[in-house]
Order: C-alpha cells, then sequence, then structure tokens
C-alpha cells in the first residue's frame, strides 16, 4: 500500500471510530407505548444515575442467575383486568416504565421466562 491508500482508510477508520464513540456516548432515549412513558437503559454508570429514570414508578433489571446482565428482553404488562397495559422489546437490560398506581403482572422473556406480580 501506498501513501495515497492509507491516507483515506485512516482517515475512514478515525470517522467510524468517532461515530461509534458517539453512538456508545448517546443518553437511553425515552419512549413512549401509548400514554405510557419507558425507556430501554443500559448499565453504564450514564444510565445509573441519569436523573431522567426518577420519575418512572417501575425499573425492571433483567440478569442471569450468574449476576450476568441479559439484553433482547421482551416485556408484558398486564393490569389487574387482565388488560394488557405495556409490552415492548428492550434490546438493554434495563427496562424503566412509568405506570400508574396499582397491581400488574410482568412477564418478561430472554433467555428463559419469569413472570412476577406486583406490589
Amino acid at each position: 500500500m501506498n501513501a495515497n491508500t492509507l491516507f483515506p482508510l485512516a482517515t475512514i477508520a478515525l470517522l467510524a471510530v468517532g461515530i461509534a464513540r458517539s453512538a456508545l456516548s448517546a443518553p437511553d432515549p425515552e419512549l413512549a407505548y401509548g400514554d405510557i412513558r419507558y425507556a430501554c437503559a443500559g448499565v453504564s454508570e450514564d444510565s445509573r444515575i441519569d436523573p431522567r429514570w426518577s420519575g418512572y414508578s417501575v425499573k425492571l433489571v433483567f440478569a442471569a442467575a450468574d449476576g450476568g446482565f441479559l439484553g433482547d428482553v421482551r416485556v408484558t404488562i398486564v393490569d389487574s383486568a387482565g388488560g394488557e397495559v405495556f409490552a415492548a422489546h428492550c434490546l438493554a437490560p434495563w427496562v424503566l416504565v412509568d405506570l400508574p398506581p396499582g397491581k400488574y403482572h410482568v412477564e418478561a422473556v430472554a433467555r428463559q421466562s419469569h413472570t412476577r406480580t406486583f406490589p
């Protein structure tokens, strides 16, 4: 390779690193399922201390038995009458949902299925 080939390749590599770095440092977006706000968040320190999450009434954290976080989770929440109030597919292991007070049933499917009723 000569210098005329190396310079464009080096420039492309630097641009790719810059784009990847900015994508990784971008804040987790707030989303909506109908009138319900939610977010799929990662486990970085920036995600953990993000002040936007303090207003969410439900924080679901998905982890395997060995403690490793699980991403790529499908979450469905139904109310006490059995009506679906929320459904999402999140690639991140934290799912924050702003639900009104009430009793809900959560089903999450990742590597294995887990269900829990709260409160």
